[in-house]
C-alpha cells in the first residue's frame, strides 16, 4: 500500500524509509498505518508529520504488489472471496487474513473540481483532466479499504446490467474482493458526484435510485457472514439482516455516516451493533462528549466512535467514565477529504477484529490510516 524498498534494506542513507524505520524498529517492510500506529503509541516523535507525505511518495521505490491465496477453497474471480492486496499486518501476526462481509451500495462516483462553496455560478467551466470516473460508494470503499489491509472481503450491493454495474466488480476483482452475492435487480447503478474544493472540502450528492429498498436474501447472507471474523453493515439497506448477523455472534461495525441525535428515528435499530462510526458533520451545534453518553445509553455498541475530520476522533467505551480524544496526525494540506471516513472505519474493522487490537490503540490506528489514506499518491491506489 505504501512504498518500501524492493529489496530487504536497499534504501538510500537518510531517505524517509531509514528514518521512519529508525523511530519503529519492530518494522522489516514500514507501512505508514502500522508506522503511524507505534508513533502514535508511545507519543509522535518531532517530524512525523512532516516525514508522512514524503515517505509515501518518495521516488525510487516500489511496493511489492502479491494476490494472496483464495480464502475459500474453489472459488476464485470476482465472487471468489479472495484474499486482498497487502496483509503485512496479519502476516506479521502469523495468522491467515481476516474475513470480513461489507454491505452497502457501490456506485459510480464522478469527482469535479469547484472553486468553493458555495459555488458561484457560471454557464460553462472548461476543466482539462479535472472530472475523474471513478467505482465509489461507502460499500465499495470500506471493501477496497479492508482488502488493501489483507482482509479477504466479500461485498454485497445492488447493481444494474449498465457500464457501471460492470465497473464494479472488475474494481473489486482487481482488489480481490468477492461480488458473489452483488445482486443485478436495479434498473441503473447508483451514482454521486462530489463536489471538491481547492480547501479540500466536498460536497457528496448521491443518486442511490431503487437501491434503498432492494431486499438481500437472508438465508444466502446468513451463509456468507458465517464463521466471518466482522461484518461491516452500512445504514440503507442492511436493516433486516441485522438479526440474521446478530444471531450468528459475528461482530458488527455500522456505519451511521451523519448522524443528526441520539433519538432520530432512522438510527435506532443500528444502535444493536457492536461497534459504531459516525461522523459529527451534522451535530456541529451539540454538546458532542454529551452526545456519545446518551449514545452508549441508549445502545449495545462497546465502542461509539464520532470522526471530527481535522480534529481526530471521539470515542466511549463502557470502562471509560468519560470520552477520550484521539487527535489527527498531521500530514500537510490535504485536497480531497473524499473517503476518509470509509477508510478510518475500514482500518477500525481491521485494528479490532482483525489485529484484535484493544479499543484505544484500534482508534489510533485507525486515525492514522485515515490520514495516510488522504495523501494524493496513496489516493490514486
Amino acid at each position: 500500500m505504501v512504498a518500501v524498498p524492493a529489496e530487504p534494506g536497499a534504501v538510500t542513507p537518510g531517505s524517509p524509509v531509514d528514518a521512519l524505520r529508525a523511530m519503529t524498529p519492530e518494522l522489516t517492510e514500514p507501512s505508514l498505518p502500522q508506522a503511524l500506529e507505534l508513533a502514535l503509541e508511545t507519543g509522535v516523535p518531532p517530524g512525523l508529520a512532516d516525514l508522512a507525505p514524503r515517505f509515501v511518495s518518495h521516488p525510487g521505490q516500489a511496493a511489492p504488489r502479491t494476490r494472496g491465496a483464495a480464502a475459500r477453497p474453489g472459488r476464485t474471480g470476482p465472487g471468489g472471496g479472495r484474499r486482498g492486496r497487502g496483509g503485512d499486518e496479519r502476516k506479521a501476526a502469523g495468522g491467515e487474513p481476516m474475513r470480513a462481509v461489507v454491505l452497502d451500495p457501490a456506485n459510480q462516483q464522478t469527482r469535479l473540481p469547484v472553486e468553493g462553496f458555495p459555488h458561484p455560478y457560471s454557464p460553462a467551466r472548461h476543466l482539462p483532466g479535472g472530472i475523474e470516473d471513478a467505482v465509489g460508494g461507502v460499500g465499495f470503499n470500506v471493501a477496497a479499504g479492508l482488502a488493501r489491509l489483507g482482509a479477504a472481503v466479500e461485498l454485497i450491493a445492488p447493481l444494474a446490467n449498465d457500464a457501471p454495474g460492470q465497473a464494479v466488480p472488475a474494481a473489486a476483482h482487481r482488489l480481490g474482493i468477492g461480488t458473489g452475492l452483488c445482486t443485478r435487480s436495479l434498473e441503473r447503478t447508483p451514482r454521486s458526484v462530489v463536489l471538491v474544493d481547492t480547501a479540500g472540502r466536498r460536497q457528496v450528492n448521491t443518486d442511490l435510485g431503487e437501491a434503498l429498498a432492494v431486499s438481500f436474501d437472508p438465508a444466502a447472507f446468513r451463509a456468507t457472514a458465517a464463521g466471518t471474523d466482522v461484518c461491516v453493515l452500512g445504514n440503507h439497506f442492511s436493516r433486516p439482516l441485522l438479526p440474521a448477523v446478530r444471531g450468528l455472534g459475528v461482530p458488527v461495525v455500522v456505519d451511521l455516516q451523519d448522524v443528526r441525535g441520539p433519538d432520530h428515528p432512522y438510527d435506532q435499530d443500528f444502535l444493536a451493533a457492536d461497534t459504531l462510526v459516525m461522523s459529527h458533520e451534522r451535530l456541529p451545534d451539540q454538546d458532542l462528549p454529551g452526545f456519545l453518553r446518551t449514545l452508549r445509553s441508549r445502545s449495545r455498541a462497546s465502542l461509539p466512535v464520532l470522526t471530527l475530520g481535522a480534529d481526530g476522533s471521539l470515542a466511549l467505551t463502557p470502562d471509560d467514565a468519560g470520552c477520550w480524544r484521539t487527535p489527527a496526525v498531521d500530514i500537510g494540506p490535504v485536497p480531497d477529504t473524499t473517503g476518509a471516513g470509509d477508510a478510518f472505519t475500514a482500518a477500525l474493522a481491521h485494528a479490532l477484529h482483525g489485529l484484535r487490537l484493544p479499543a484505544r490503540k484500534a482508534v489510533r490506528a485507525a486515525t492514522a490510516h485515515a490520514a495516510s489514506r488522504l495523501s494524493p499518491n496513496e489516493r490514486r491506489r
